[in-house]
């Protein structure tokens, strides 16, 4: 699975607008475009593939996703899941679960326990979810 692939593509409109040049997620963002581009041109990604993107992209509510795409909420999710580890397996790297995992440990020095954390979010079904920093209340 590419948990950071598909959160880029999830997030891309909120990241375009703010387009901030020094951010990582957003030049991450214009990489992962730049290789859709490439595989659909190669004829690796359909056009059925690139309506999905689209679609996911401008962040639409599912609930109506049969009216305009003709697939349901459930199908929508497993399709672009599968496209996303499409898109991993080609770009490699930072890109895939594993790639992304090791760039975090280095580039942060995080420890094993975080790194179990961290893929534990990534595979949960709270993956779209951000996470917050809990607070301490009194008690």
């Amino acid at each position: 699975m590419s948990w950071i692939i598909e959160s880029l593509l999830r997030s891309s409109v909120e990241l375009k607008t703010k387009s901030d040049l020094d951010s990582d997620e957003y030049n991450d963002l214009m990489v992962v475009e730049k290789k859709i581009k490439d595989l659909h041109k190669d004829g690796i990604i359909s056009e059925e593939e690139m309506a999905l993107i689209h679609y996911i992209e401008d962040g639409k509510p599912m609930v109506n996703s049969r009216d305009e795409i003709g697939k349901n909420r459930i199908s929508i999710s497993k399709d672009f899941v599968t496209l996303c580890n499409k898109i991993a397996f080609f770009m490699g790297g930072e890109f895939t679960d594993d790639g992304y995992l090791d760039y975090m440990r280095a580039k942060y020095n995080l420890t094993d326990d975080q790194i179990i954390r961290m893929e534990k979010y990534m595979k949960s079904k709270y993956k779209n979810k951000l996470i917050r920093k809990q607070t301490k209340t009194n008690e």
